[in-house]
Formats: structure tokens, C-alpha cells, sequence
């Protein structure tokens, strides 16, 4: 349950930090009313709070559909009805992913990756609402946040099914990725999705950041994503038991948290330097 509230938690500050971090330090007004924008945290976790269930009630049903029509109406009273089906589609893919494929071979994993990595794009439907001049663009650093969303919640999710694979947690019909591929392979995949996101990370940083961000960005960065990624990559290649792959989550959750974080960084420069 605590565990379902952080997540819960991490999203809305998530949406939060990309809205008053990225999006309106670099505009002269908003796009939206502050409580329009309530609304799409809302109905983001209402749609949230549905994954991870091992079993679809009618009340999830019902929160998932509430989430869904508060999504519809926010896009359609601030007038970008175009947004509209994005929110349905969303809907329908998370209630298949509970209800059908969270154990199938790797398309569980890549459903919540995906849903994770549009949490950030979300707060860009209030840049057809904004007109103004940006010291940066924001819609490519949502972009860069989501990118890292999705391949940081990648890892952990065949880190966490690797886990389960390692504590023989796992049933008959389970068609997790180390199920199917073995330990081995997965352990591989997962060090090769955490250097994919170092050499995203360090590619930004060498060709926007370091412009605009300074010493600062660098050691931030490097003490709190390319260090604790090498680590947890270190324990993830040793790993013998559930309880290693449960460490090393733990510790690319935390690269997570600082990754997000980092936008409030972002703020803080960008607010100096104006």
C-alpha cells in the first residue's frame, strides 16, 4: 500500500515538476488555470492507480473511466479536443496490461514503461496554449525526461521480474523476460539498458547542459545518476540471489528520483541566469 502511494506520489510531482520547472519559468503567463491542471494530475492517477492490480474490480474499472472522462473534459474545455483519443488509447492499454498481459513476455514491461514516459509529455498540452519566447526549447527536455522514464522504468521492471525469477516467485502461465530468456540474458539486458541511459545522459549534458547548467549539473549528475548506474550495474552482473536484484532497484529508484529532480535543478538555473 505505501509502496502504491510513492509511486502515486512520484507521478503527480513528476507532472508538477515539468509544469512549474520547465514549462512556465520561461513564460510570461500560463496556458491553463492552475486548478485546469489539477485536473490532468487527477486523471492521471486515476488511470495509474489501476496498474499493478492482480485483480480488475468494478471499482478499478470505475476509477480508470472517471480518469478517462476528467482527461476528455479538461482537453476538450481548454480546446485541444485532438487530445481527446490519446486519453482513451492510454485507458484501454493500461486496463489490457492489468487484466491481460502483465505476465506475458515482455510486452507487461514495456506497457508500463511507456505509460511512465508519458507522464512528463503530458504536461505538454499546454504548449499549444502558450505563446512566447523560450531561452530553451521545453518540449525537447520533456522529451529527454521521458526518454529517461521509460528506460530507467524498463530496468526495473525486469530487475523486479528478475527478482521474482531469483525468489521463485513466479507461477505457470508467467512469461516474464527472465522466465522466457534466463538470468543471464536478462542480466545483460539490463546493463545494457542502464549504459543506453549513461550515454544519453552524458551526450545531453556534453551538448546542452553544460552551456547553461555548469559544475554544478556536472558533479549532480555524476554522483547521482552515472555513479549509482555503474553500481547498480556492477551488482546486477554479481547477482545470485532475489536480494541483489531487490538492491540494485533500489538504487536505479533512486537515479529515478534524482533524475526527475533534476528539472527543479533546471529552475533554479534558468532562474539566476534571467
Amino acid at each position: 500500500m505505501m509502496m502504491r502511494i510513492a509511486v502515486l506520489f512520484m507521478i503527480a510531482a513528476t507532472q508538477y515538476m515539468m509544469r512549474y520547472a520547465v514549462i512556465l519559468p520561461q513564460t510570461q503567463s500560463s496556458g491553463m488555470s492552475h486548478f485546469t491542471f489539477l485536473c490532468i494530475v487527477i486523471s492521471t492517477l486515476c488511470m495509474a492507480a489501476v496498474t499493478g492490480r492482480r485483480k480488475i474490480t468494478n471499482i478499478h474499472k470505475l476509477i480508470c473511466a472517471m480518469g478517462a472522462l476528467m482527461g476528455v473534459f479538461v482537453v476538450w474545455k481548454i480546446g485541444i479536443p485532438q487530445f481527446a483519443m490519446a486519453y482513451m488509447v492510454v485507458t484501454v492499454m493500461l486496463w489490457f496490461y492489468s487484466s491481460m498481459y502483465k505476465n506475458q513476455y515482455l510486452i507487461g514491461n514495456i506497457y508500463i514503461s511507456l505509460f511512465s514516459a508519458l507522464i512528463p509529455v503530458s504536461a505538454l498540452m499546454e504548449m499549444p496554449l502558450i505563446y512566447g519566447r523560450f531561452p530553451i526549447n521545453p518540449v525537447y527536455w520533456i522529451l529527454c525526461v521521458a526518454v529517461f522514464m521509460f528506460l530507467t522504468v524498463l530496468s526495473l521492471e525486469i530487475i523486479r521480474d528478475a527478482e521474482d525469477f531469483e525468489n521463485d516467485d513466479v507461477t505457470d502461465d508467467c512469461q516474464s523476460f527472465p522466465f522466457v530468456m534466463g538470468s543471464p540474458f536478462a542480466k545483460w539486458t539490463i546493463i545494457v539498458i542502464n549504459s543506453a541511459n549513461m550515454l544519453i545522459i552524458c551526450l545531453l549534458y556534453g551538448f546542452y547542459l553544460r552551456n547553461i547548467a555548469g559544475w554544478f549539473s556536472f558533479f549532480y549528475i555524476l554522483l547521482l545518476l552515472i555513479v549509482p548506474t555503474i553500481i547498480a550495474n556492477w551488482k546486477i552482473h554479481k547477482a545470485d540471489t532475489g536480494a541483489d536484484y531487490r538492491y540494485a532497484g533500489n538504487i536505479i529508484k533512486l537515479t529515478l528520483l534524482a533524475g526527475i529532480a533534476y528539472s527543479g535543478i533546471l529552475w533554479f538555473v534558468l532562474g539566476n541566469v534571467s
